[in-house]
């Protein structure tokens, strides 16, 4: 697994993600919005800039635990690999988990 060391929102419902190996990039999260339910929340400007990340190496929205998208998952969507090549990367078995 590869730790988040920063998250910020940025405009038209997107994320900056960084990890501790340096990789870093763009999330664009309009499409869930699209999808409506619990998503919308993320529609709300101020609700959307409080974004961080827990301590279970999450991006979160506030005190929100319905709002959470997975390390892995972020680090798998900036870098475009598959999850075959994560778990070689980080030496972590997501493929039977």
């Amino acid at each position: 697994m590869f730790r988040l060391v920063d998250v910020k929102a940025l405009n038209d419902h997107v994320i900056w993600v960084k990890f501790e190996d340096g990789v870093e990039g763009e999330v664009d999260l309009s499409g869930f919005i699209a999808r409506g339910g619990l998503f919308k929340e993320w529609g709300n400007r101020t609700f959307f800039d409080s974004v961080l990340i827990s301590d279970d190496n999450t991006v979160k929205w506030g005190d929100s635990d319905f709002h959470e998208l997975c390390g892995d998952s972020l680090y798998m969507k900036v870098t475009g690999i598959s999850i075959e090549e994560y778990s070689k990367r980080s030496n972590t078995n997501l493929i039977h988990a």
